[in-house]
């Protein structure tokens, strides 16, 4: 029966109708054939049908549900219609503005990389042009030796001793000593030119944001300061600091020196024992003068095993090296640090723009520019905030659809696909709705409605 609870009195359902059965007043029966539902109006006997107003009456009309749920679809559909086309032209607009820079900054390092590279050919040109003038010169002597030494009236020795000065004037102990050191020079500058032509080329390629640890010239390898200097396990170095102050230092000449006045460092390590604390910057003049440490603000990221060193500073106007650890270590701490990092030159970026991209790569979970910091080429990445987040769903939906174009994709039209609804139950119905993005590529994603439960 019904019950009473404090003032009110709540009917009670009794699912499906079924005509031999004899109901209490206020019970609630469902037709199953027309779907609507019926509440009794005082006791009905057995055999009493639901058409009889005397003991029933209407309560649930199956039909106006539906009606309801098809003004909530429309609704549904015009507000996101208008989401939709306010995401594409804001999208659209900063594509524009995107393309437009990254259309400057391939002209740019076009131009440059032909200038670069034809230098490096003349280089190269010029070094092969000292080494055959330098082998013609040994062969001469050499033939001028072996002459020597047939001709009675020659002084081979003096000969001999004559082949163990160089070019520059220095002398050796002996004639082959003298050759190989030749030799030895040879390469070096040869070495040297076309390391110094390859960054130079980098340089020229370099994109927006694009990673100068890739471009500039090492100043010297990897070195440690405050601890001692391992291979890595994991990463590429180890270090153990017997310090409070333990680093491992990346050096790099500064190729953009005086133009290059902020910077953005990212690194991974991994803590073995003990505890890192933020990151070192050291810069130097072109005479060798400390300029000191100067970082403005460091996060360490969490990565799985791994940590993602972040930070961000000034570089002085006439620092000529840049000497940048990811870590400072506690005493006695073991610290794994990878040969790769990132160093981006943020001049270009306002206090307030680092603030905000510091924020975005330190608090947003598994962002962009994190999730890709192995990938970070000189080619650059889009650095700015909203960018990032544009890239981020892009490679989303990438992943989702397949979809392997390089932006989000812009939809050209919503629209429904038929104006009925698709019944696929009793209690449930699907309306479908389609997007299309060009005459190549298109998706489509359905809404589900079901009724409320009418037993």
């Amino acid at each position: 029966m019904s019950k009473y609870i404090g003032k009110r009195i709540v009917p009670k359902h009794c699912g499906e109708w079924k005509k031999e059965v004899a109901y209490e007043m206020l019970s609630i029966v469902l037709d199953k054939d027309r779907g609507d539902s019926y509440i009794s109006r005082c006791e009905v006997p057995a055999g009493v049908e639901l058409s009889d107003a005397k003991y029933w009456a209407l309560c649930s009309d199956f039909s106006q549900q539906i009606q309801d749920m098809s003004d909530q679809l429309s609704e549904t559909e015009s507000r996101m219609t208008e989401d939709l086309s306010e995401t594409k032209a804001a999208m659209s607009e900063e594509l524009e503005q995107e393309s437009e820079r990254l259309n400057h900054t391939v002209d740019a390092a076009k131009q440059t990389l032909e200038e670069q590279v034809s230098m490096a050919r003349e280089e190269l040109a010029q070094g092969r042009l000292d080494m055959e003038n330098t082998a013609q010169r040994l062969e001469a002597r050499l033939d001028a030796n072996v002459a020597a030494s047939t001709v009675p009236d020659s002084d081979y020795a003096a000969e001999l001793v004559d082949m163990r000065v160089t070019l520059t004037g220095e002398t050796f102990p002996s004639a082959g000593a003298a050759m190989r050191g030749e030799v030895e020079r040879l390469e070096c500058e040869i070495s040297e030119a076309v390391e110094k032509s390859v960054s130079e080329a980098r340089l020229g390629c370099l994109g927006i944001n694009g990673n100068l640890a890739l471009a500039f010239l090492p100043a010297k390898d990897p070195k440690p300061n405050g601890a001692t200097l391992e291979i890595g396990k994991y990463l590429a170095y180890r270090i153990i600091s017997t310090t409070t102050w333990g680093q491992l230092y990346h050096s790099f000449v500064n190729a953009k020196m005086g133009a290059m006045r902020k910077y953005l460092f990212l690194s991974k390590i991994r803590v073995i024992s003990g505890s890192t604390k933020g990151i070192s910057c050291y810069q130097y003049s072109p005479e060798g003068e400390n300029l000191n440490s100067h970082v403005k603000k460091v996060a360490n990221i969490s990565s799985g095993d791994y940590q993602i060193v972040v930070g961000y500073g000034e570089i002085l106007e006439n620092a000529a090296q840049i000497d940048v650890s990811p870590c400072v270590a506690d005493l006695d701490s073991v610290i794994e640090c990878d040969s790769y990092c990132v160093l981006v030159d943020a001049t270009a970026y306002t206090d307030t723009e680092l603030e905000e991209l510091f924020r975005y790569m330190t608090e947003e979970e598994d962002n962009y520019l994190i999730r890709n910091y192995e990938n970070w080429g000189v080619s650059g990445m889009p650095l700015y905030v909203q960018a990032s987040k544009n890239a981020e769903r892009a490679q989303v939906a990438e992943s989702l659809s397949g979809n392997m174009a390089y932006h989000v994709p812009s939809y050209s039209m919503l629209e429904k696909n038929g104006g009925a609804f698709i019944q696929s139950a009793d209690d449930a119905a699907w309306a479908e709705i389609r997007a299309t993005r060009s005459a190549e590529w298109g998706t489509h994603a359905g809404i589900r409605l079901r009724a409320p439960n009418k037993t």
